[in-house]
């Protein structure tokens, strides 16, 4: 009787799990999740909330629209474009203002928000914080 050793063919390590649905195509990219890794914490310390994906991913997908009736090519690869010039932008900008934040003693004049601009749109990063969840208390 023949014995096979088996090994694996996969390489060791941490391997980027795709995701299916709705933004399926943009996060097939682990470029995009490793830029959103560096621009999340940033982006939590500048806004003081997480960034809402559902809406950045929306906004991407509205931009990419607007270019794709100019440019043509497929919906979800300009997506994936746009999402990786934001976030690009993002990474240098609000990096920039956070570390500006730290060394300022006053807090009046500490920045909560950038506005972006890319090509003809403006980006205003705090309309991309994830809002108040739950249920509100109530005393009785």
């Amino acid at each position: 009787m023949t014995t096979f050793n088996i090994e694996t063919t996969l390489p060791t390590g941490k391997l980027h799990k795709r995701q299916t649905g709705l933004w399926g195509q943009l996060l097939a990219s682990s470029e995009i999740e490793a830029k959103l890794a560096r621009v999340e914490p940033l982006y939590k310390e500048l806004h003081g909330r997480n960034l809402n994906r559902t809406a950045f991913f929306g906004m991407c997908r509205d931009m990419a629209r607007e270019s794709k009736a100019d440019a043509g090519g497929y919906l979800q690869y300009m997506t994936q474009d746009v999402a990786g010039v934001v976030l690009k932008e993002w990474h240098t900008q609000i990096g920039k203002e956070v570390r500006r934040n730290r060394k300022l003693k006053n807090a009046a004049k500490r920045t909560e928000f950038i506005v972006t601009e890319i090509g003809t749109f403006n980006i205003k990063s705090n309309d991309l914080a994830k809002k108040k969840g739950g249920f509100a208390s109530m005393k009785g």
